[in-house]
């Protein structure tokens, strides 16, 4: 029986294998092989070598093998651009991938919106949100749809640059367009309020998320957890807590010491040590941090003795204290010494 040859689909399987497991160097040594086997790398090959390089942010690489490919009279085509893009975009390139889309619109490539969103990721993590909203805009003029992914990524562009607000607005145009906000888009909306200290607004996109039936994940109840605990209402902090079996969600240590942090600010040691007995009881590791946590209410509460007593925790869970957990020693212990005096008083 004659050997049978592997032909370049079958070397573009294993291509894309190699790409999938992040082995480039793997990548470049199979194309070399196809090579070798008289076989002629076609458009596949090529974009599967420059995807795996674009995944890992090396963009010089990409652009060799994109010149690579035109040595070999193969025309870069849209998914070829848009990978090199995406590189640019994982350094916060900004300057270069508008390079390469001016490099798309000379050869008359048509753009599409995955290109679009890989220009607009790139210009928001390069902070040059107003820029990204003009490519928004350009989309609309090309008759080419924003989708969710182009709107999240603008919308978390303005949350992070203090405009949330603004944010919020253009949900309202996501919404007004057909689109259905994601769980991405509350989550960024719901943190974007608790960094601005709006923790009603956070609770208020919690429900309409409830409320229209999206899975809320870990992440949007934690946010939430912590945007009523940090402005001290401790008790619907807690209330969110609560709900998270009920959706199927397990609290983890964040969501945990979020709540416990809320207890501690007001030097409810009592609060915060049923939390610590909540973590105890989930099987989570108090970390230094949880730690940390408990000594600022027994800080904040002058208590002096209790404090001593978690940095005997501490040593048991062989967690080395830090400059923060000194500091909260010293404050329980001059908090005491000051309750003490007004005692004597």
């Amino acid at each position: 029986a004659s050997a049978l040859k592997p032909d370049m689909p079958c070397y573009n399987s294993v291509l894309h294998a190699c790409a999938l497991r992040g082995d480039t160097a793997d990548v470049a040594r199979w194309m070399e092989r196809a090579r070798s086997a008289a076989l002629t790398p076609d458009l596949i090959s090529y974009n599967v070598v420059i995807n795996s390089c674009a995944q890992r942010g090396a963009s010089s690489e990409a652009a060799a093998w994109l010149v690579r490919m035109k040595e070999a009279l193969l025309e870069p085509d849209v998914e070829s651009y848009t990978a090199i893009i995406s590189s640019c975009a994982k350094n916060s390139n900004s300057e270069l991938a508008l390079h390469w889309l001016s490099e798309m619109t000379r050869q008359s490539i048509r753009l599409d919106t995955v290109c679009f969103n890989t220009v607009v990721d790139c210009l928001v993590k390069g902070k040059r949100v107003p820029e990204a909203l003009s490519w928004m805009e350009e989309m609309r003029r090309a008759c080419i749809p924003a989708d969710a992914v182009t709107y999240n990524s603008i919308i978390d562009g303005m949350v992070r640059s203090g405009k949330l607000d603004t944010a919020v607005g253009l949900l309202h145009q996501m919404c007004e367009a057909g689109l259905e906000p994601t769980v991405v888009t509350y989550n960024t909306l719901i943190s974007g309020c608790a960094r601005f200290s709006r923790p009603e607004e956070a609770v208020g996109w919690m429900e309409r998320m409830v409320e229209r039936k999206l899975e809320a994940d870990t992440i949007s109840f934690n946010t939430v957890i912590s945007a009523c605990a940090r402005s001290g209402n401790v008790a619907v902090a807690q209330h969110w807590l609560a709900k998270m079996p009920q959706v199927r969600l397990k609290p983890d240590l964040i969501s945990y010491s979020s709540l416990m942090a809320g207890h501690a600010r007001k030097g409810d040691v009592r609060g915060a040590k049923a939390i610590m007995d909540l973590i105890v009881c989930s099987r989570l590791a108090a970390d230094i941090v949880v730690h940390n946590t408990l000594l600022l209410a027994h800080a904040r509460a002058a208590d002096q003795q209790g404090a001593k007593e978690v940095l005997r925790q501490m040593s048991v869970a062989r967690l080395a204290p830090d400059a923060h957990t000194w500091r909260l020693l010293d404050q329980s212990a001059g908090r005491s010494r000051h309750r003490q005096v007004g005692t004597l008083r």
